[in-house]
């Protein structure tokens, strides 16, 4: 029988840190805010994968920062996570706001696209990618 060692939160950081890893690949137990903030900093998209129960708005913002079109991970952003995200004029940005989508586009005009189709599952996400 082949033996699985578990890391510790510090290995689990290092590996963030280094790109080895994404935060699905931790047991659920073993994260924390401070994972899931280094994570995201590693890379925005990472937020996808960061458990409800940490996406503070701490997290959120950095998810934004580091790439602006995470903000469809979030349903009902902030007015300052849109304001964000925004910022990036390299892109059309989607954004549901209270069971709605809207477009917000580069050149700063923005549509009303109808009812959100909030992304959930991983498995259709990696479709985009």
């Amino acid at each position: 029988m082949i033996g699985i060692k578990t890391m510790t939160f510090e290995e689990d950081i290092e590996m963030i840190r280094n790109g080895c890893i994404d935060i699905r690949d931790i047991p659920i137990s073993d994260i924390t805010e401070e994972l899931c903030l280094k994570a995201v900093k590693q890379f925005g998209h990472n937020l996808f994968n960061v458990p409800n129960q940490f996406r503070t708005k701490e997290i959120c913002m950095e998810a934004i920062r580091r790439n602006s079109d995470s903000i469809i991970y979030i349903d009902n952003p902030t007015q300052e996570m849109i304001d964000e995200a925004i910022k990036d004029k390299s892109q059309l940005h989607f954004i549901c706001i209270n069971g709605e989508d809207w477009a917000y586009h580069p050149d700063g005009t923005k549509d009303n696209l109808g009812k959100c189709e909030f992304i959930k599952e991983p498995e259709k996400l990696d479709k985009w990618f």
